[in-house]
């Protein structure tokens, strides 16, 4: 698995940054999407454990997916054993996710919520669930799939640890393909080569990776002068 990004610094989130690390996201996005032979829509984003920044990364991504006029996007807030993305967009959590896959009433463009129309939308998580196992089997979640792969350009999944819940990989196998986070001087090597070596023993195309808050011991411009 390569390099895909590099999250620097720590100050990652500061105003005057984020829109230079989203478009940096989304160019890299786009050509590792170009460099392979299937087409793909559909990417989960997912991490060894918690706390390695899925949903900032996925909301980076987003944002730079939205000032796109060559792209209609969604988020999804698949995280429901920790939704955060709702928080993130500043949106109510539900109607969301679980809502549209467990109600036979509820449509899922009824749910989205729009971060630009008519090009980027969001779909928060949803109401709570008992078992991550049986909400991401349900028979309607494929269906769901379906609808989604032939209404828009990029549907990103902010997807719960694979690491720490490997039930979600039958899920994650029916995506396009993902994009693996790691959070430097956080996760240990080991770890998160079980979580990708499970990802890839599932079939799951990794695009690469994305290293998240990596510090720089000595004044950041000294390294990219070499």
């Amino acid at each position: 698995m390569g390099l895909f990004a590099d999250i620097y610094g720590e100050n990652t989130l500061q105003k005057s940054r984020i829109a230079v690390i989203s478009d940096h996201l989304l160019g890299t996005l786009v050509d590792a999407v170009n460099r392979v032979d299937t087409e793909v829509k559909l990417i989960g984003l997912t991490s060894t454990q918690e706390k390695e920044g899925v949903t900032t990364v996925t909301h980076l991504i987003a944002n730079a997916l939205c000032t796109s006029t060559y792209f209609r996007s969604l988020v999804v807030d698949a995280g429901l054993h920790n939704p955060a993305m709702h928080r993130v967009e500043n949106i109510p959590e539900a109607p969301g996710l679980s809502d549209v896959i467990l109600s036979k009433e509820l449509r899922w463009k009824e749910a989205i919520k729009s971060k630009k129309e008519p090009v980027c939308y969001v779909l928060p998580a949803g109401k709570s669930v008992e078992s991550l196992v049986d909400f991401f089997m349900h028979p309607r979640v494929y269906d769901f799939l379906k609808d989604l792969r032939s209404a828009f350009n990029f549907v990103l999944f902010d997807l719960p640890p694979v690491g720490t819940y490997p039930e979600i990989l039958p899920f994650i196998s029916e995506l396009d393909a993902v994009l693996f986070v790691v959070r430097a001087h956080y996760t240990r090597v080991r770890a998160a080569q079980v979580a990708v070596d499970r990802l890839k023993r599932g079939g799951v195309l990794i695009l690469g990776g994305i290293l998240n808050r990596k510090r720089y011991y000595i004044p950041e411009t000294l390294y990219k002068m070499f």
